[in-house]
């Protein structure tokens, strides 16, 4: 379950870009109010990309290490 919600984050994020995107040319070619609750969008959507790329590279990195040293633990198996 740790490791399908990132992913999910990461896809909603994926679409957070895409709407903001379209909403910024939606506000642009029609002149309409809104402009920055698009740019806070679409800073909160690459802010949460970075996150959860980080977190699944430290989720990797760590069952990396641990596999060296054969010492993972069965907790974060589930």
């Amino acid at each position: 379950m740790a490791i399908v919600i990132p992913i999910i984050g990461l896809f909603c994020a994926i679409a957070g870009i895409y709407y903001s995107r379209v909403s910024l040319k939606e506000i642009k070619t029609k002149d309409e109010a809104g402009m920055n609750v698009a740019i806070a969008g679409l800073v909160c959507s690459i802010g949460g990309i970075i996150m959860q790329l980080l977190y699944i590279l430290l989720i990797i990195a760590y069952f990396a290490v641990m596999s060296f040293t054969n010492q993972v633990s069965p907790s974060l198996l589930i």
